[in-house]
């Protein structure tokens, strides 16, 4: 299990920055429709007659419900937090006796 675990982490490591992009995205969308659609701003006359406003919201609740969704494998996903364990117990082994894995600080702090 944690072999299995330690070869999928680069793409774990991967897909977590595209849902931190995702989250970064989705807040941007919120804050410039707040600023759009607020009457107290001079750009909302302009503006929001000019924009699609449907085609946004449908964006934006896409991508909601998708991080909806990974929030959901990995939480009910049993296999995943048996893996994810199982690791972080080997992980301490080795970090609490490094010598007898010819492991290193600057390896430890690569993994």
């Amino acid at each position: 299990m944690e072999i299995e675990l330690s070869r999928a982490l680069p793409v774990f490591n991967e897909f977590l920055q595209t849902v931190r992009k995702l989250i970064a995205i989705t807040k941007n969308i919120c804050l410039q429709m707040n600023g759009l659609f607020n009457a107290k701003y001079p750009v909302f006359a302009d503006s929001f007659k000019k924009i699609n406003y449907y085609e946004i919201f449908d964006n934006l609740g896409s991508m909601l419900t998708n991080l909806y969704t990974v929030d959901l494998i990995i939480n009910e996903n049993t296999a995943f937090k048996d893996y994810w364990q199982q690791y972080n117990e080997m992980f301490a082994k080795v970090k609490s006796n490094m010598d007898a894995y010819n492991m290193t600080s600057k390896m430890i702090k690569k993994l």
